[in-house]
């Protein structure tokens, strides 16, 4: 959108404000009066300038997009439940509540298409009288509930085949089928394999977690820079929870020892 000539209109216009609202911190405090409401005035009418070119800059790229992507709350953006889609397909759909679900459906689609599978993990409520109330159905699953048939795609490309074997007769009734073969999966060369006959090792990390810098960001927004003194407690917080008692924070961790490990293995 930056690139558009609106958007550049706009970047324009937004590096005006940022100018003289600079100048207007950093100088002498102007005397009360006509000349300081008359600056307010031309600066609101500055932003509702660049509110408008940043507005005709998205239009313009959504207007000529094939594939336009984004969240499930995202998509109720004005900018984008304002428009009409041929299709709108909905991702991980098993694992998104249905209000959510909703809120990305609810654009003028003529088709609909949910990806998912009910098999595996329900959209996570953290309220437990929320999750009672049925907060942890989704649409996919309401939608099955009513008799529904979902398509099932009964070819895995991710785990070998004898790790396949269980949950596809456990989950999937023995349908799901497993590609490539056993013997178009060669053995990782960077490793000696302990078992060539079991398609799964374990592989020993001892180097520290550490929670990745968007992370650390989106966790100070939440808690008002409290308790936020250093990236060691940080990383304690997330892993163990508020109360010190280990927990599933959301939060993303790096470890530099298991990336050296997979990077020696896929060489």
């Amino acid at each position: 959108a930056a690139a558009t000539p609106p958007g550049q209109q706009a970047a324009k216009l937004r590096q005006q404000l940022v100018a003289a609202a600079a100048a207007g911190n950093g100088g002498s405090r102007a005397p009360r009066g006509s000349s300081s409401r008359a600056g307010s005035s031309n600066a609101g009418g500055l932003w509702e300038q660049m509110l408008a070119f940043e507005a005709a800059a998205a239009a313009e790229v959504l207007g000529n997009a094939q594939v336009v992507a984004a969240t499930c709350v995202g998509a109720g953006d004005p900018v984008i439940a304002d428009r009409d889609f041929e299709l709108v397909v909905l991702d991980e759909a098993t694992q998104a509540t249905e209000p959510a679900a909703l809120v990305a459906t609810a654009a003028r689609a003529q088709s609909l298409v949910l990806v998912g599978d009910p098999q595996q993990l329900a959209p996570t409520v953290k309220c437990r009288t929320a999750e009672q109330l049925g907060l942890n159905i989704s649409l996919f699953a309401r939608l099955q509930a009513m008799g529904l048939q979902p398509l099932l795609l009964d070819v895995q490309y991710r785990m070998h085949p004898a790790i396949c074997e269980f949950p596809g007769a456990k989950f999937y009734d023995g349908l799901l089928k497993s590609w490539p073969k056993p013997q178009d999966r060669p053995l990782p060369k960077g490793l000696k394999w302990p078992n060539p006959k079991v398609p799964v090792m374990f592989i020993q990390c001892n180097g520290p977690e550490s929670r990745t810098n968007a992370s650390i960001s989106i966790n100070r927004i939440r808690e008002g820079n409290s308790n936020t003194d250093s990236s060691d407690s940080d990383t304690e917080s997330a892993r163990t929870g508020s109360n010190g008692s280990s927990s599933s924070s959301g939060y993303s961790f790096s470890n530099g020892s298991e990336a050296a490990a997979v990077v020696r293995c896929v060489h």
